[in-house]
């Protein structure tokens, strides 16, 4: 079976990698073959096939490798994003209904659907606490990479969950005796009739042990949708500073019984800030005044164009220099591992304020 990839060049074009879609497969020889031919420049400077007898000149080399065990785990290093997003301190269960984890190399030796005679299921765990898992069944698609599950309808609000990925046998028995076969026959003896019991072990028993695949952990919002938030702000007051150059600073400010967390303002860099801002155009000064006489004929000539900003970032109307500054820390707001293993993690209020900053 030929192992699906593309070739990565680096810039100088003299070196390549062959990356895989999968991770190799466990425990495999695997045959690498590698096919070049060579060109010529002619006299009109282009580029052909260097040939002998009419035949273009290629050669071939062929390695052959074996492969050592494949990780019986989804690595963090291979997830090139999922949902919840790991530490989210702020998970509203209601905005979507499904948790998904996209690799970055597929795993589809880890989602088999049976190995060694036995039948797999495989579920996303959720667990507050002391409190009783929540189990929901999970499909990985090996085209997209991507492993998904229904988010549980009944998650608490405000509580620590730890996510697992976990696969169990699908024919499996909590009876550790389901296997044992006794039986009772009477004998005689010199001390008179006797009674024997005897137990034997048919086939084997399939317990159920359960093997993670991966690990998140998150909190859940007070608010099951992030619109709900947003609908209980309060003490909202429209205001304005005076920043240095004599730059007007349009805010407003309010309170938030919720503050908003990292993922939510900040991301990183692999991942845009959850919440996005933006002014709106739906006013007399925008519509009359600056959009016809700044942006509705820009540009109005190919050199004159804005050069103190980038208006890929904002837009070429600013409208994307909305920012949210709250009173809190929140660049770091996130759950950690260690509050994951307890079921309660504080809610944190606080003042906020959203500015208009070009």
């Amino acid at each position: 079976v030929a192992l699906q990839g593309n070739l990565v060049w680096n810039a100088n074009k003299d070196v390549a990698i062959f990356r895989t879609e999968d991770v190799l497969p466990p425990n495999a020889d695997i045959d690498f073959v590698v096919k070049v031919h060579w060109e010529k420049q002619n006299d009109q400077g282009n580029w052909e096939n260097l040939t002998d007898n009419g035949q273009p000149v290629i050669e071939t080399k062929t390695h052959t490798f074996q492969t050592g065990a494949a990780p019986d785990f989804v690595p963090e290093e291979n997830v090139e994003y999922c949902y919840p997003l790991k530490g989210q301190y702020h998970f509203h269960k209601a905005e979507h209904t499904q948790g998904y984890v996209k690799l970055k190399m597929g795993q589809p030796y880890l989602f088999v659907n049976s190995s060694n005679e036995i039948e797999w299921e495989y579920f996303a765990k959720f667990t507050s606490g002391t409190n009783e898992p929540l189990y929901m069944p999970l499909a990985y698609d090996n085209t997209q990479k991507m492993v998904s599950y229904n988010i549980p309808a009944s998650l608490q609000k405000e509580r620590n969950y730890k996510l697992q990925f976990v696969k169990l046998p699908k024919n499996r028995n909590s009876n550790i005796a389901s296997n044992v076969n006794r039986t009772e026959r009477q004998e005689n003896s010199e001390v008179g009739q006797v009674s024997v019991n005897q137990v034997k072990l048919t086939g084997t028993q399939t317990q159920a042990i359960e093997k993670d695949l991966y690990r998140n952990f998150f909190r859940t919002s007070k608010f099951d949708s992030f619109g709900q938030k947003i609908d209980a702000l309060t003490g909202l007051a429209n205001m304005f500073e005076i920043a240095t150059g004599s730059i007007f600073i349009l805010m407003k400010n309010g309170t938030t019984s919720e503050v908003f967390d990292k993922w939510e303002l900040f991301g990183n860099a692999d991942q845009n800030p959850l919440v996005q801002t933006m002014a709106s155009t739906q006013n007399n000064w925008f519509t009359n005044y600056a959009y016809p006489n700044l942006y509705q004929s820009y540009p109005i000539a190919n050199d004159l164009n804005i050069q103190w900003r980038n208006p890929a970032v904002l837009g070429i109307e600013p409208l994307k220099a909305v920012k949210i500054n709250t009173g809190t820390n929140n660049n770091s707001l996130l759950l950690t591992e260690q509050q994951s293993e307890s079921a309660i993690s504080p809610t944190i209020s606080g003042n906020f304020n959203m500015l208009y900053l070009v």
